[in-house]
């Protein structure tokens, strides 16, 4: 069969970090224009990511959405403050380019461990409902 290219939304992420990554080389060597370059895949790759889970969120049935939306916004400001926070403590110890490269590996860590929890606990759940089953 031909190979299917994956949607856009599960590219995002890489985007995200690939733009992270050429930021904090890009500005450690002065090269402005791909500082540009860069903060334009880092702002691409957050707004798929931003409205691919917005979409996500409002499939919820109703009763649901208030929980839902509350929670993606709650991790959407984590997201927005607390990295750039974490870069500027430790830049004010070191330098930006430690600091940011810091934040971003934290990034990394957690864009890739989460959908690798997010498995193992929905594994659990699905084994644990297998054997609580009735024969």
């Amino acid at each position: 069969g031909r190979h299917k290219m994956p949607p856009l939304r599960t590219l995002a992420p890489l985007f995200v970090v690939a733009g992270l990554t050429l930021l904090v080389v890009d500005t450690h060597a002065n090269l402005w224009w791909l500082i540009v370059l860069a903060t334009v895949c880092v702002g691409a790759g957050g707004g798929v990511a931003s409205g691919a889970a917005f979409a996500v969120a409002a499939r919820v049935g109703r009763g649901q959405r208030a929980r839902v939306f509350s929670r993606l916004l709650v991790a959407a400001y984590l997201g927005y403050s607390v990295p750039p926070l974490l870069a500027g403590i430790i830049a004010a110890h070191t330098s930006f380019t430690i600091g940011f490269a810091a934040a971003i590996v934290a990034l990394a860590l957690i864009a890739t461990g989460l959908p690798i929890l997010r498995a193992r606990s929905s594994a659990a759940l699905h084994s644990a409902s297998h054997a609580t089953a009735p024969a």
